[in-house]
């Protein structure tokens, strides 16, 4: 009597489990690579997708791709900002311009130790240099409700302070944190910064620095460098 031969059927991934399979290793190669150094070809293959336009199918650009990175990232990060800013309001902090600071600071070093971000904030230092500025557009993204909260009571912590000015600070912060959390094992020494206290004291003095830089006054030298240009533009 012939043995029936049994075949084993593997289950294919789920379209949203192929999906953050691409965005795990694009997130990765970008962080390692350099941006413009990945192809979606390549963020096919190590995503270990056999289809060579899965990445195409999913994100339609690697603009689209990078995009993706960062909302997925960002709905654990605003939400965590959501909250930090309901904490301050209640507490009728919105006027200290330290606790706001860490608004911004401190759910993108949660982020960080997520279990699955490993290279989220060298991806983010990445993005940030890259000429395109990709994270030019993030005060407009989907998740970016808890940012624009927080930048909104900054703003009025400060009424005196030019446009300009402020904008610069704003976007200054930003790219300084992420810099400064992607590069914190190289400045610290490795005996301090591979510890929790290590860490705690490193974003605590961040935090500190970032808030004095932004209530510094204008001196007299950016008040005219400023007005010079208002005229250029005028």
């Amino acid at each position: 009597m012939g043995s029936k031969s049994s075949t084993v059927q593997t289950a294919k991934p789920s379209k949203q489990a192929t999906r953050q399979l691409l965005i795990f290793a694009g997130e990765k190669l970008f962080a390692e690579e350099g941006i413009d150094a990945v192809s979606l070809r390549q963020v096919n293959h190590a995503a270990g997708q056999k289809n060579s336009s899965a990445s195409h199918y999913h994100f339609g650009s690697k603009e689209g791709l990078i995009q993706a990175i960062y909302d997925f990232r960002m709905e654990r990060v605003n939400a965590r900002r959501l909250e930090l800013n309901a904490q301050i309001e209640a507490k009728g902090k919105t006027g200290d311009v330290r606790a706001l600071v860490e608004a911004i600071v401190y759910p993108i070093v949660e982020e960080m130790y997520e279990k699955d971000a490993e290279h989220y904030i060298q991806f983010m230092a990445q993005a940030t240099s890259h000429p395109a500025n990709y994270v030019r557009s993030l005060p407009e993204s989907a998740y970016a409700g808890g940012l624009q909260q927080t930048v909104s009571m900054l703003r009025k912590t400060s009424p005196d302070l030019p446009p300009d000015i402020f904008g610069q600070r704003f976007g200054l912060l930003i790219a300084t944190t992420i810099h400064a959390l992607a590069d914190y094992n190289q400045i610290m020494p490795d005996s301090m910064a591979r510890t929790k206290d290590g860490m705690v004291t490193y974003v605590s003095n961040l935090v500190d620095m970032l808030a004095g830089a932004f209530v510094a006054p204008v001196s007299q030298d950016t008040d005219a460098a400023l007005s010079k240009l208002h005229k250029r533009k005028a």
